[in-house]
């Protein structure tokens, strides 16, 4: 059984862990609100509807579900970044009780799904054909479509899972692989770009963060 650490907003300090009922490493987590949050582990989902304390299964989405957007107690998105096959974003209405298939591309693999909002959402994919695939849905991840102004691909340079942050409108993903993967790529336009980057000096940029949008920024 996994246990997943937890702090008491009130008491920061402090961390307790409680049992999430997920039996693999928790790689997504996402607040609906103070008290609606749900994870993934690759493959499994659970919710908390009390911010945390206890944990409730809500379904399989499927092999690679990596990341994870939550919209509401009932309602959230994942994106998969599959062993095999083709990269998918998959939903749920009734708090996981059933996951449907949103969207699919071939040769994707989704390193994140982020809601800007309730209804306006982005998903970033490793490169196909030479170029990142990012996808947005503009009515809560009931439909996607393919960003505009991609960046392309350096040679053998990927996105990483879960490394990526956004402030607003403006986002940024980091980049792995065996040359000029020390990129950090920013839009202030949200997926459509244009996307620039900025470079850091070791490869493989695992996590990001900003203290504001012209802020430090930490890799």
């Amino acid at each position: 059984v996994l246990l997943f650490a937890f702090a008491l907003i009130a008491q920061a300090q402090n961390w307790t862990s409680v049992t999430t009922g997920l039996s693999g490493n928790i790689w997504g987590i996402d607040y609906a609100d103070a008290n609606n949050i749900w994870i993934c582990d690759g493959s499994g989902v659970a919710l908390s509807t009390n911010g945390g304390l206890t944990w409730i299964p809500a379904g399989n989405a499927g092999d690679g579900a990596y990341s994870v957007a939550a919209i509401s107690a009932n309602t959230a998105i994942v994106a998969l970044g599959p062993s095999s096959g083709d990269g998918k974003i998959l939903r749920t209405t009734d708090g996981g009780t059933t996951w449907n298939q949103v969207y699919t591309a071939a040769g994707a693999w989704f390193n994140l799904v982020d809601n800007i909002s309730s209804t306006d959402l982005w998903a970033q994919s490793d490169p196909i054909n030479g170029v990142f695939h990012i996808v947005k849905s503009t009515d809560g991840g009931v439909t996607w479509v393919l960003a505009s102004n991609l960046p392309t691909q350096p040679t053998n340079v990927v996105g990483i899972l879960g490394s990526y942050y956004r402030i607003g409108n403006t986002c940024w993903f980091g980049t792995q692989g065996t040359t000029l993967a020390n990129r950090v790529y920013k839009s202030t336009n949200g997926p459509d770009g244009p996307w620039t980057f900025g470079t850091t000096t070791d490869q493989s940029v695992n996590c990001v963060a900003f203290s504001s949008v012209f802020g430090v920024g930490l890799a």
